[in-house]
């Protein structure tokens, strides 16, 4: 498995570094930390989130679990974890809208669009994330 740009995208949006740091540590298992592959503090957030999420999947641990854990984290934002989540090569998120899971072979289309710091997703049609500023500034905590 490998780490997409909407999950990283979807974390910068969900996440400040520091709120990102602690969730690694509360997910991580005690004799594998995966907070020791973090870049130090002068990184920028989505090369934190991106070195996390490379470890996490290393490690086995970006499954279905994972998601489910994320949408508890941020219910308000379910319908948007649950759609990056099952964008990725062989999951499905629990909650995702039919016809929106990934299958081995069948990838649902999806767009990612960034201008003047604003980020677009959408997945098979349906708007993800739209105005990144909004949504991090106003609803980061969903």
């Amino acid at each position: 498995m490998y780490v997409t740009e909407p999950q990283i995208v979807l974390h910068t949006s969900l996440f400040d570094d520091l709120e990102f740091r602690r969730w690694i540590r509360s997910i991580q298992r005690p004799e594998r930390p995966v907070d020791g592959f973090l870049p130090g503090p002068m990184a920028s957030l989505a090369a934190v989130i991106t070195a996390g999420l490379d470890e996490l999947a290393r490690q086995g641990l970006l499954d279905n679990t994972y998601w489910i854990q994320l949408r508890d984290k941020f219910p308000r934002r379910a319908r948007e974890i649950d759609l990056v989540a099952s964008s990725a090569p062989g999951l499905d998120a629990p909650g995702a809208p039919p016809g929106v899971s990934a299958s081995p072979g069948s990838q649902p289309r999806l767009s990612i669009q960034s201008t003047h710091g604003n980020t677009t997703i959408s997945v098979g049609g349906h708007l993800l994330l739209g105005d990144h500023n909004r949504i991090a500034g106003d609803e980061r905590n969903g």
